[in-house]
């Protein structure tokens, strides 16, 4: 993914894309609601994110084992 919309205006002209970030997102969107329409679950997570939160992954995870009443096996923590 490109241009995070937190970080870049709408109007940022991504010079190694040759795209404003507005097409850049409306791309991906498109990416990712193909994929959802296979079944798959997506989360986007930006390095800012991330770097601001580093359980966000663990989070993300526990989410859907939540949502889908499953248990995934010990995950390792290093």
């Amino acid at each position: 993914m490109d241009s995070n919309p937190k970080k870049y205006d709408k109007n940022y002209f991504n010079n190694k894309k040759s795209k404003y970030a507005w097409e850049l997102w409306e791309y991906n969107q498109n990416k990712l609601d193909l994929i959802k329409s296979k079944g798959y679950y997506i989360e986007v997570v930006w390095e800012s994110d991330f770097n601001s939160d580093k359980t966000i992954i663990e989070k993300i995870i526990n989410k859907y084992e939540q949502q889908n009443n499953v248990s995934t096996p010990e995950r390792s923590k290093n």
